[in-house]
């Protein structure tokens, strides 16, 4: 990551360090299985661009779309701090997308459990696209379900959150499922656990986080951190964070 960019999202998001490596390790996962590589992607649900930066490396064009317009804006500041040239934006409505061309991908990144009608919405995408890509969290996961249990906003989560309710979800929205697999990725549920419910002070947590930061910039120290992660992840692959699936319309193949 630039040096520009690594300063810049350090104290963009609670947990940046935590976050980023988590966004950036899922995302890579799942556009290494897709073929062909899009050119044009859209981002539904952008919220406050923790998806976005990684995202747009993975393509020529990201189009980032959310309904909520101070969220956009605080996507643009990240894009214009960051230097990414390859990102524009669109208002959309809660119920249907709204684009105003076609595309190669939807890109959904926890957005599916916060629709309220997530059926009727990817039934509005098939004009627009011929692939899909969701990533959501896994409800199984202990870290997550403990997170969530105790906010308002993410008791649909617990509710919807399985990979077989999710594959559903697309299938009934009128896609059909090619790939489902789950991913591993602990950094992000442990980070915001963390920054949560163990540093309470925000000062201590950014100091802490910032110290862990550079810290792992050490090969011998990320190298260690690394293979811990994998090694749990493995062990407990169902029990991960998050899972992905890649869905395409009829008559459209991926290899």
């Amino acid at each position: 990551m630039e040096k520009l960019s690594k300063g810049f999202l350090d104290g963009y998001y609670y947990g940046s360090y935590w976050a980023f490596r988590h966004y950036g390790k899922i995302i890579e996962r799942a556009f290494s299985v897709l073929s062909p590589k899009p050119k044009v992607a859209v981002e539904v649900g952008c919220g406050v661009g923790m998806a976005t930066y990684v995202l747009s490396k993975q393509v020529h064009h990201l189009i980032c779309i959310d309904t909520n317009e101070e969220y956009i804006q605080k996507v643009k500041e990240m894009v214009k701090e960051t230097g990414i040239k390859n990102v524009s934006f669109m208002k959309t409505e809660l119920d249907k997308i709204s684009l105003d061309r076609k595309v190669d991908l939807l890109f959904f990144k926890d957005v599916l459990h916060h629709i309220p009608s997530s059926a009727d919405y990817l039934k509005s995408c098939l004009s627009f696209s011929n692939y899909l890509l969701v990533i959501e969290a896994n409800r199984y996961n202990p870290l997550l379900y403990w997170i969530c249990k105790n906010l308002e906003e993410e008791r649909q989560f617990l509710k919807m959150n399985s990979l077989h309710n999710i594959v559903r979800v697309v299938e009934k929205g009128g896609w059909q499922c090619e790939k489902s697999f789950y991913v591993e990725s602990a950094a992000y549920p442990l980070g915001y656990c963390c920054h949560n419910f163990v540093l309470h002070r925000k000062k201590m947590s950014e100091i802490i986080l910032r110290y862990v930061g550079k810290l792992y910039r050490y090969n011998s120290v990320s190298s260690m951190v690394d293979r811990a992660e994998s090694l749990v992840e493995k062990m407990l692959t169902p029990f991960c964070s998050e899972f992905i699936i890649i869905a395409k319309k009829q008559g459209n193949v991926i290899h």
